[in-house]
């Protein structure tokens, strides 16, 4: 899941405003081998010189979001995802090579929760403020988790 990886394209950011107002709500789910690269928590490829090859990760990933605006100036984001990884030649090469635990250990799962308040005072400037829950899982079952607050201050140039 990619840290606000929520915005949709404009197609259907214009279609979902039509059908209930300024409100967003946005959805995913992603599987296969080799999706590192559409979710942040995974790395997506190791080479496992025992096989003389590059291994890649098996997982199923996924995100829910919802932006509600009651004004132009207010407006509230919540999302939460989810990243799980699957056993395969990928893992068994993460083992091997140590890359299983420690805090840059292959995630067995992660899971994540923003909720943020954004204020626009005036047309070009955002003001904002965002909690952001996740834990996490490593392939050793070590486990962890986070919290934090992240304040954004946004002004735009090309509005």
């Amino acid at each position: 899941m990619r840290s606000g990886g929520l915005t949709p394209d404009p197609v259907h950011e214009r279609l979902a405003q039509a059908a209930r107002g300024a409100d967003l709500a946005s959805f995913g789910v992603t599987y296969g081998e080799d999706i590192g690269r559409y979710l942040n928590y995974l790395e997506g490829a190791v080479y496992d010189p025992s096989a003389d090859a590059i291994v890649l990760e098996r997982a199923i990933g996924g995100y829910v979001g919802y932006q509600f605006k009651p004004s132009g100036v207010f407006r509230v984001n919540l999302a939460y995802g989810l990243v799980h990884e699957f056993d395969n030649d990928y893992t068994k090469a993460a083992h091997t090579l140590g890359f299983d635990s420690g805090r840059f250990g292959v995630n067995r799962n992660v899971q994540q929760g923003h909720a943020g308040f954004f204020v626009t005072p005036v047309k070009t400037v955002d003001i904002g403020l965002e909690g952001i829950w996740a834990n996490r899982m490593t392939l050793a079952g070590e486990k962890g988790e986070d919290l934090r607050l992240n304040l954004l201050t946004r002004h735009y140039i090309n509005y």
